[in-house]
């Protein structure tokens, strides 16, 4: 199946390779697929899968609003799920209409779409504007207006993983975010505070990527 709901099924699949197994093109499966997710969107199919959301609602709430697909596995011996593999299901009910969660990347968050959006679009705003690292308690009181009946660990959990998913945002390692474009100049200034003599600009560079996480490192010419 296109989800892999079964643990012995390989998830996700690709149009590509499900028209494959079964003769046809990916443009038939892609219609297939939008019209199961029509019908699984009625009113009487939600009724009928609420119990199931409510299982991952739930657990979401748990969690500060925020779980990874790995989290969720433990769910699979909830009777509600009849043993499908929970992230596949979770990501099949991120697909309906009016289902309160969102995916981002391997994670899930308890927004819906449309809302998970406007913050993210909240966040770059801010981040765009102020150019100069924002820790997390920061950019969580930003988007607060947009998620009022929120707790704040849970904002805070979901700000964190929204700004993993906003193209050229950058981290600090001691858990600030910018964007590259317009608060990489701040975090420069920062280093050369912190030195009396002038810098070689092969030294600020190591610098530079000493104060942000691996993964946001970038060369000489990006950083100068």
């Amino acid at each position: 199946g296109r989800y892999g709901l079964t643990p012995d099924e390989p998830a996700p699949r690709s149009l590509d390779a499900v028209g494959h197994k079964h003769g046809v093109t990916r443009e038939r499966i892609r219609q297939v697929e939008n019209d199961a997710l029509d019908a699984l969107s009625s009113v009487l199919a939600q009724s009928c899968l609420k119990p199931v959301q409510n299982v991952f609602v739930s657990f979401l709430r748990r969690h500060a609003g925020v779980a990874d697909a790995s989290d969720l596995v433990p769910l699979r011996r909830r009777a509600e799920l009849a043993g499908f593999n929970p992230p596949a299901v979770l990501n099949l009910l991120c697909d309906l209409r009016g289902v309160p969660v969102t995916r981002r990347g391997n994670s899930f968050l308890l927004l819906d779409s449309a809302l998970a959006t406007r913050c993210e679009q909240r966040l770059h705003s801010v981040l765009h504007s102020l150019k100069k690292p924002q820790s997390i308690d920061e950019m969580a009181e930003q988007i607060a207006p947009l998620l009022p009946s929120v707790p704040n660990e849970a904002r805070q959990a979901i700000v964190r993983r929204l700004l993993e998913d906003i193209p050229h945002v950058c981290a600090t390692e001691d858990g600030r975010y910018f964007l590259f474009s317009r608060g990489a100049a701040c975090l420069l200034a920062d280093i050369l505070r912190r030195h009396a003599d002038p810098l070689h600009f092969r030294r600020m560079t190591r610098e530079f990527n000493t104060a942000v996480r691996p993964d946001h490192r970038r060369g000489i010419g990006h950083v100068l």
